[in-house]
């Protein structure tokens, strides 16, 4: 596409924004009237007249100039917009707000676009840092599951399990209301009734190892977000307000999902809370910054070390979830599915793997 816009400047207005200032010359306008009066002739129903045999005079009488230059601007912007981000190699990202500064038939248009552009940011030593953390991860011991741990586990099993029975005899009390005698004895009786356990020796043994399973999964993470913290922490990474946004949004969606499961409204959630969504969203903002900043980094390092998504994972991943949620949108599905199966990729890669 052939950029056809004059005087255009460009000038950060704020931290990841930019405004373009420039002008469509009258040329050019001329040529876009022209389409869209072509294209309202073959469209527009006028009474007396068959459809796209309506004389461009009637047309514009009927509907305007000031109507048609206004369509003329807007598709002139919408093929022009794209030409003007690359040719200035402006890395926009989300809706423009695109403000038309001077219209007239026969005459140059004269615009303003404010954009959020990604930003520039600059990586510590993501290699180094992450070979430290890992090193020193080696080095700590495997973790170990005592017996207590094993006997607390299998005690928090029995209460569950006295309570569902309360509720299924339909007596609805706290965890804190049960007595003794109400707490089934763990017994090789019990391990049986848990499943496919042979006895409570086996049933202990499968406990210790799910625990030791668990154990080794929370460090496993705990190492990958000091590995996210640590390289951070090293680097500029201004965040858009728009990234931050979008990450609250997100954040807000989870907790009316989270919530609607539970079968409560989330008007009434929030009353019995007693904050406003707004105040949800302002006490989270840090956290929505951290995790755009993550993003970013993560990005950041899978361009960088040219780290690309699997496409037959990314086609499976996509297929089971539209199929769990068939009302989605194909396209942001395959984005989302995209953006996990490279962020993965790219951990692996941190922890050398």
């Amino acid at each position: 596409m052939i950029l056809q816009s004059k005087n255009i400047s460009i000038e950060e207005t704020k931290e990841g924004e930019v405004e373009i200032s420039a002008e469509l010359p009258k040329e050019v306008m001329d040529e876009y009237f022209k389409k869209v009066l072509k294209d309202a002739g073959e469209n527009t129903e006028i009474k007396g007249f068959r459809k796209g045999k309506v004389p461009e005079d009637v047309v514009r009488e009927h509907l305007g100039d000031g109507e048609l230059m206004k369509k003329a601007g807007e598709m002139a912007l919408s093929d022009e917009y794209p030409s003007i981000l690359a040719e200035n190699k402006i890395q926009a990202i989300g809706k423009p707000e695109i403000t038309i500064t001077k219209i007239a038939l026969g005459e140059a248009l004269g615009f303003k676009i404010k954009t959020t552009v990604m930003p520039k940011i600059e990586i510590g030593d993501y290699k180094k840092i992450s070979e430290k953390i890992i090193k020193k991860d080696n080095e700590s011991s495997a973790p170990e599951i005592t017996d207590e741990e094993v006997n607390e586990s299998l005690e928090n099993i029995a209460r569950s399990k006295a309570l569902e029975e309360k509720y299924k005899a339909g007596e609805k009390i706290s965890p804190n209301d049960l007595k003794d005698e109400d707490i089934p004895k763990i017994t090789d009786e019990f391990a049986k009734s848990l499943g496919d356990f042979k006895d409570l020796s086996d049933l202990k043994e499968k406990t210790k190892e799910y625990l030791k399973n668990e154990k080794i999964q929370k460090e496993k993470d705990k190492r990958r977000n000091e590995i996210i913290e640590e390289i951070i922490k090293s680097s500029e990474i201004p965040v858009p307000d728009l990234l931050i946004n979008s990450e609250l949004d997100k954040m807000i969606y989870q907790l009316k999902e989270d919530v609607s499961k539970s079968g409560i409204e989330f008007e009434e959630y929030l009353k019995h809370i007693k904050k406003s969504e707004d105040e949800i969203r302002s006490e989270w903002k840090d956290n929505a910054k951290k995790r755009a900043q993550t993003q970013l980094l993560l990005n950041h390092i899978a361009e960088k070390e040219n780290i690309l998504p699997d496409e037959d994972v990314v086609e499976r991943e996509s297929k089971h979830l539209i199929e769990h949620y068939n009302e989605a949108d194909p396209e942001r599905v395959k984005v989302f599915v995209e953006t996990q199966v490279v962020n993965e990729k790219v951990i692996a890669f941190l922890e050398g793997k």
